[in-house]
Protein backbone atom coordinates (compact mmCIF):
# COMPACT_ATOMS: atom_id res chain seq x y z
CA UNK A 1 0.00 0.00 0.00
CA UNK A 2 1.72 3.22 -1.31
CA UNK A 3 2.27 5.84 1.64
CA UNK A 4 0.30 3.27 4.05
CA UNK A 5 2.96 3.61 6.43
CA UNK A 6 1.65 7.61 6.92
CA UNK A 7 -1.88 6.44 7.87
CA UNK A 8 -0.76 4.56 10.16
CA UNK A 9 1.27 6.81 11.62
CA UNK A 10 -1.79 9.26 11.76
CA UNK A 11 -3.56 7.14 13.74
CA UNK A 12 -0.72 6.06 15.88
CA UNK A 13 -0.72 9.84 17.12
CA UNK A 14 -4.15 9.61 17.61
CA UNK A 15 -4.14 7.01 19.72
CA UNK A 16 -0.77 8.78 21.41
CA UNK A 17 -2.94 11.81 22.07
CA UNK A 18 -6.11 9.95 23.27
CA UNK A 19 -4.46 8.02 26.00
CA UNK A 20 -2.63 11.32 27.26
CA UNK A 21 -6.22 13.26 27.32
CA UNK A 22 -7.57 10.12 29.39
CA UNK A 23 -5.16 10.13 31.32
CA UNK A 24 -5.11 13.35 32.39
CA UNK A 25 -8.79 13.31 33.05
CA UNK A 26 -8.57 10.30 34.95
CA UNK A 27 -6.01 12.22 37.11
CA UNK A 28 -8.04 14.98 37.22
CA UNK A 29 -11.32 12.98 38.27
CA UNK A 30 -8.74 11.75 41.17
CA UNK A 31 -8.13 15.54 42.21
CA UNK A 32 -11.52 16.99 42.59
CA UNK A 33 -12.15 13.50 44.90
CA UNK A 34 -8.84 14.73 46.87
CA UNK A 35 -8.67 18.24 46.79
CA UNK A 36 -11.71 19.91 45.43
CA UNK A 37 -13.93 17.71 47.21
CA UNK A 38 -12.27 18.08 50.78
CA UNK A 39 -12.44 21.74 50.81
CA UNK A 40 -16.64 21.68 50.55
CA UNK A 41 -16.37 19.37 53.62
CA UNK A 42 -16.70 16.11 51.72
CA UNK A 43 -14.21 13.56 52.72
CA UNK A 44 -14.00 10.02 50.63
CA UNK A 45 -11.54 7.17 50.97
CA UNK A 46 -10.44 3.96 49.61
CA UNK A 47 -13.20 2.22 47.22
CA UNK A 48 -16.05 5.13 47.40
CA UNK A 49 -13.32 7.87 46.43
CA UNK A 50 -12.22 5.52 43.35
CA UNK A 51 -15.40 4.90 41.92
CA UNK A 52 -16.41 9.00 42.38
CA UNK A 53 -13.44 10.09 40.56
CA UNK A 54 -14.07 7.25 37.45
CA UNK A 55 -17.99 9.13 37.45
CA UNK A 56 -16.64 12.39 37.62
CA UNK A 57 -13.78 11.90 34.95
CA UNK A 58 -16.52 9.86 32.79
CA UNK A 59 -18.75 12.35 30.83
CA UNK A 60 -15.52 13.80 29.74
CA UNK A 61 -13.90 11.20 28.51
CA UNK A 62 -17.07 9.79 26.51
CA UNK A 63 -17.12 12.84 24.50
CA UNK A 64 -13.68 13.26 23.96
CA UNK A 65 -13.50 9.65 22.57
CA UNK A 66 -17.13 10.20 20.57
CA UNK A 67 -15.53 13.52 18.86
CA UNK A 68 -12.10 12.18 18.22
CA UNK A 69 -14.29 8.32 16.97
CA UNK A 70 -16.25 10.10 14.75
CA UNK A 71 -12.98 11.32 12.69
CA UNK A 72 -11.65 7.82 13.13
CA UNK A 73 -14.77 5.89 11.62
CA UNK A 74 -14.44 7.57 8.46
CA UNK A 75 -10.74 7.49 8.47
CA UNK A 76 -10.29 3.58 8.85
CA UNK A 77 -12.77 3.64 5.66
CA UNK A 78 -11.70 5.72 3.13
CA UNK A 79 -8.03 4.03 4.65
CA UNK A 80 -9.74 0.36 3.22
CA UNK A 81 -11.31 1.93 0.25
CA UNK A 82 -7.58 3.35 -1.07
CA UNK A 83 -5.86 0.06 -0.07
CA UNK A 84 -8.14 -2.62 -2.11
CA UNK A 85 -6.78 0.02 -5.35
CA UNK A 86 -4.41 -0.05 -7.46
CA UNK A 87 -3.93 3.65 -6.30
CA UNK A 88 -2.71 2.83 -2.90
CA UNK A 89 -3.15 4.95 0.26
CA UNK A 90 -3.35 9.14 0.19
CA UNK A 91 -2.86 9.94 3.49
CA UNK A 92 -4.49 13.34 2.47
CA UNK A 93 -7.39 11.92 1.14
CA UNK A 94 -8.02 9.87 4.11
CA UNK A 95 -7.67 12.99 6.33
CA UNK A 96 -9.85 15.15 4.07
CA UNK A 97 -12.64 12.28 4.16
CA UNK A 98 -13.04 12.23 7.86
CA UNK A 99 -13.19 15.88 8.46
CA UNK A 100 -15.75 16.04 5.43
CA UNK A 101 -18.05 13.38 7.07
CA UNK A 102 -17.64 14.20 10.76
CA UNK A 103 -20.60 15.64 11.12
CA UNK A 104 -22.79 13.44 9.89
CA UNK A 105 -21.29 10.51 12.14
CA UNK A 106 -21.14 12.44 15.27
CA UNK A 107 -24.44 12.29 16.35
CA UNK A 108 -25.01 8.44 15.45
CA UNK A 109 -21.56 7.23 17.09
CA UNK A 110 -22.38 9.14 20.52
CA UNK A 111 -25.84 7.35 20.30
CA UNK A 112 -24.43 4.02 19.78
CA UNK A 113 -20.95 4.79 22.09
CA UNK A 114 -23.49 6.09 24.97
CA UNK A 115 -25.99 2.68 24.74
CA UNK A 116 -22.68 0.42 24.84
CA UNK A 117 -20.95 2.07 27.54
CA UNK A 118 -24.26 2.36 30.03
CA UNK A 119 -25.23 -0.91 28.97
CA UNK A 120 -21.64 -2.16 30.23
CA UNK A 121 -22.61 -1.49 33.55
CA UNK A 122 -24.52 -4.77 33.31
CA UNK A 123 -22.32 -6.27 30.35
CA UNK A 124 -25.27 -8.43 28.40
CA UNK A 125 -26.69 -5.17 26.95
CA UNK A 126 -23.69 -3.64 26.44
CA UNK A 127 -22.71 -6.76 23.73
CA UNK A 128 -25.80 -6.17 22.46
CA UNK A 129 -25.64 -2.75 21.77
CA UNK A 130 -22.22 -3.66 20.29
CA UNK A 131 -23.33 -5.87 18.38
CA UNK A 132 -26.54 -3.88 17.27
CA UNK A 133 -24.33 -0.79 16.46
CA UNK A 134 -21.27 -2.39 14.69
CA UNK A 135 -22.24 -0.64 11.76
CA UNK A 136 -23.83 2.25 12.75
CA UNK A 137 -20.33 4.12 11.53
CA UNK A 138 -20.13 3.01 7.82
CA UNK A 139 -23.75 3.83 7.42
CA UNK A 140 -23.59 7.16 9.14
CA UNK A 141 -20.80 8.23 7.09
CA UNK A 142 -21.09 6.76 3.84
CA UNK A 143 -24.98 6.72 3.25
CA UNK A 144 -26.67 10.36 3.55
CA UNK A 145 -29.79 9.36 2.75
CA UNK A 146 -30.52 7.09 5.80
CA UNK A 147 -32.10 9.16 8.20
CA UNK A 148 -32.21 6.47 11.43
CA UNK A 149 -28.36 5.15 10.82
CA UNK A 150 -28.54 3.00 14.49
CA UNK A 151 -31.95 1.27 13.33
CA UNK A 152 -30.21 0.53 9.94
CA UNK A 153 -27.32 -0.93 11.91
CA UNK A 154 -29.18 -2.89 13.58
CA UNK A 155 -31.41 -4.36 10.49
CA UNK A 156 -28.20 -5.03 8.58
CA UNK A 157 -26.24 -6.62 11.49
CA UNK A 158 -29.22 -9.49 11.13
CA UNK A 159 -26.79 -12.81 10.26
CA UNK A 160 -23.54 -10.94 10.99
CA UNK A 161 -24.30 -10.80 14.68
CA UNK A 162 -22.06 -14.09 15.71
CA UNK A 163 -19.44 -13.81 13.37
CA UNK A 164 -19.33 -10.00 14.93
CA UNK A 165 -19.67 -11.75 18.14
CA UNK A 166 -16.37 -14.34 17.39
CA UNK A 167 -14.30 -11.47 15.95
CA UNK A 168 -14.90 -9.16 19.35
CA UNK A 169 -13.98 -12.19 21.38
CA UNK A 170 -10.29 -12.48 19.91
CA UNK A 171 -9.88 -8.81 20.98
CA UNK A 172 -11.77 -9.12 24.74
CA UNK A 173 -8.87 -9.96 26.71
CA UNK A 174 -6.83 -7.24 25.25
CA UNK A 175 -9.65 -4.97 25.90
CA UNK A 176 -11.16 -5.97 29.26
CA UNK A 177 -6.86 -5.56 30.30
CA UNK A 178 -6.76 -2.38 29.07
CA UNK A 179 -9.87 -1.23 30.10
CA UNK A 180 -10.05 -2.82 33.85
CA UNK A 181 -6.21 -2.75 34.50
CA UNK A 182 -3.92 -1.10 32.00
CA UNK A 183 -5.27 2.72 31.39
CA UNK A 184 -5.09 2.88 35.16
CA UNK A 185 -1.38 0.65 36.19
CA UNK A 186 0.11 2.69 33.02
CA UNK A 187 -0.25 6.24 34.79
CA UNK A 188 1.79 4.73 37.60
CA UNK A 189 4.29 3.15 34.70
CA UNK A 190 4.86 6.73 33.45
CA UNK A 191 4.31 8.75 29.95
CA UNK A 192 5.92 6.50 27.55
CA UNK A 193 3.57 3.30 29.24
CA UNK A 194 0.56 5.74 28.82
CA UNK A 195 1.34 6.31 25.09
CA UNK A 196 2.79 3.38 24.06
CA UNK A 197 -0.76 1.16 25.64
CA UNK A 198 -2.98 3.85 24.06
CA UNK A 199 -1.25 3.33 20.60
CA UNK A 200 -1.83 -0.12 20.90
CA UNK A 201 -5.08 -0.15 22.06
CA UNK A 202 -5.88 2.00 18.89
CA UNK A 203 -4.24 -0.25 16.43
CA UNK A 204 -6.40 -2.68 18.01
CA UNK A 205 -9.97 -0.76 17.56
CA UNK A 206 -8.42 -0.27 14.23
CA UNK A 207 -8.43 -3.64 13.51
CA UNK A 208 -11.39 -4.46 14.71
CA UNK A 209 -13.21 -1.99 13.14
CA UNK A 210 -11.99 -2.78 9.37
CA UNK A 211 -13.40 -6.55 9.80
CA UNK A 212 -16.48 -4.72 10.89
CA UNK A 213 -16.43 -3.14 7.92
CA UNK A 214 -15.96 -6.18 5.49
CA UNK A 215 -18.71 -7.60 6.82
CA UNK A 216 -20.81 -4.26 5.92
CA UNK A 217 -19.13 -4.24 2.65
CA UNK A 218 -20.26 -7.89 2.34
CA UNK A 219 -23.65 -7.13 3.70
CA UNK A 220 -23.97 -4.33 1.31
CA UNK A 221 -22.50 -6.55 -1.82
CA UNK A 222 -25.56 -9.35 -0.95
CA UNK A 223 -28.31 -6.20 -0.91
CA UNK A 224 -27.21 -4.57 -4.08
CA UNK A 225 -27.10 -8.23 -5.82
CA UNK A 226 -30.61 -8.80 -4.50
CA UNK A 227 -32.02 -5.60 -5.38
CA UNK A 228 -30.85 -5.63 -9.09
CA UNK A 229 -32.66 -9.40 -9.18
CA UNK A 230 -35.71 -8.47 -8.33
CA UNK A 231 -35.67 -5.40 -10.31
CA UNK A 232 -35.04 -7.67 -13.37
CA UNK A 233 -37.96 -9.87 -12.43
CA UNK A 234 -40.82 -7.54 -11.83
CA UNK A 235 -38.98 -3.80 -11.89
CA UNK A 236 -39.40 -3.11 -8.36
CA UNK A 237 -36.67 -0.48 -7.24
CA UNK A 238 -37.59 -0.79 -3.41
CA UNK A 239 -34.73 -2.24 -1.12
CA UNK A 240 -34.89 -5.25 0.00
CA UNK A 241 -35.67 -6.18 3.98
Amino acid sequence: MRNGLSVLVVFGLVGACSALVQDFLLQWGAGVVTDVLPRQGVYLTGQKAFVIGQLVAFLPMVAFSCVVGALTVPWAIRFYQMSQTDEGVRWDGVIAFGFERWKHVIWPYTQATLAIQLGSIVVVPGVLFALFYAFVGPVAALDEEVKRPLARSTKLTRGRRGRLFRAGLLFSPWVLWYGLVGVYESTAWGVPAVIGLGVLDEFFSLLLFLIAFQMYEERMHELRALLAARRNDDGDSAEPE
